[in-house]
């Protein structure tokens, strides 16, 4: 192998360095080992609002993230973008899944509030720039605490 490093892999050293990674020389032990797999059997976590959790799999789901891409891709946004948005999403709805009850409840009240029940209110909510969306989500949030 040539010691002469592609400017990708420089890049990807840097990215280590910068996160405080530093690599293994090429005579590491790690190298001499053969290939392994391990299994290790997970319990499945029991959540009690089953019926409160969003399916990401669900075909309501991918239709409303196919909207939201031709969103993104109808103003002018790169493919990256998009799905770097989507990700946020989705991670948004995990965090979603995983909270308490009141938590539910009162980022469920600021979304009412903010972009209505019905599917015509949300599009119109995501029609509106993105400072008039801050600014009712602020006002809701200001709302619900008084």
């Amino acid at each position: 192998m040539s010691k002469k490093k592609s400017k990708k892999r420089q890049a990807i050293d840097k990215a280590f360095e910068e996160m405080g990674i530093t690599p293994v020389p090429e005579d590491h032990p790690i190298y001499r080992r053969g290939p392994s797999i391990r299994f290790i059997s997970k319990t499945k976590k029991i959540n009690k609002k089953n019926s409160q959790v969003i399916d990401i799999n669900s075909e309501d789901f991918k239709e409303f993230q196919l909207i939201i891409k031709t969103k993104c891709l109808s103003e002018g946004k790169s493919i990256e973008e998009t799905e770097n948005i989507l990700y946020e999403f989705e991670k948004s709805i995990n965090n979603y899944n995983n909270m308490s009850d009141e938590e539910r409840t009162y980022y469920e009240e600021i979304g009412k509030m903010t972009m209505g029940e019905s599917r015509d209110d949300f599009e119109k909510f995501h029609n509106l720039s993105i400072e008039e969306q801050k600014q009712r989500t602020e006002d809701a949030v200001k709302k619900l605490k008084n």
